[in-house]
């Protein structure tokens, strides 16, 4: 274990206090699992633990968020951008071409072996949601809606500015 002796600093579990919503928190452990919930009680009982260790316990048992717990969350999101990339290739692909060339591009696309070992491998939510905001902002400028499609760059530059960076220029040549 390194965060013993000199290290024992970078532990979630080193007595130093956080705030966090204004809350303050007696260990980064306590706050951590405390921002698993809404609920305040629940989150007064993880500030109130007299250990770390406790605090986690009752993390584990919170109610969560949006009724899943983080993993599960982050496998719905990379499996949405998945969903979300192939949906929005075939919108934009109908366009300008037949429903089946459109439906065959959209599976090339979403299966794109970059794109499956994104998803497998690296799991970088950031950069599959992008993948998936770029057909999207193709496809509202085919449709002329400059709204949606600055929309759509706006979400491509929060989700992964690196592919923001390089595609705004492959956008700009589009129009």
């Amino acid at each position: 274990d390194f965060h013993v002796d000199e290290y024992r600093f970078l532990s979630n579990f080193y007595p130093a206090e956080v705030d966090w919503a204004g809350v303050i928190f007696p260990t980064v452990e306590h706050a951590y699992q405390a921002a698993k919930t809404l609920n305040p009680v629940e989150v007064e009982a993880i500030r109130t633990a007299s250990t770390p260790g406790k605090a986690k316990k009752l993390g584990k048992v919170v109610t969560k968020i949006i009724g899943f717990d983080f993993v599960t969350t982050i496998k719905i999101i990379l499996g949405a951008s998945v969903l979300f990339s192939g949906l929005f290739t075939f919108l934009w692909l109908r366009e300008k071409f037949s429903n089946p060339a459109a439906f065959t591009g959209s599976i090339v696309y979403a299966l794109f072996p970059y794109h499956v070992w994104d998803l497998y491998k690296r799991g970088s939510v950031g950069e599959l949601l992008a993948l998936a905001i770029i057909p999207f902002i193709l496809w509202q400028i085919e449709r002329k809606s400059i709204a949606l499609a600055g929309v759509g760059i706006a979400l491509l530059i929060l989700g992964h500015n690196v592919l923001a960076l390089l595609f705004l220029p492959v956008i700009l040549i589009y129009l």
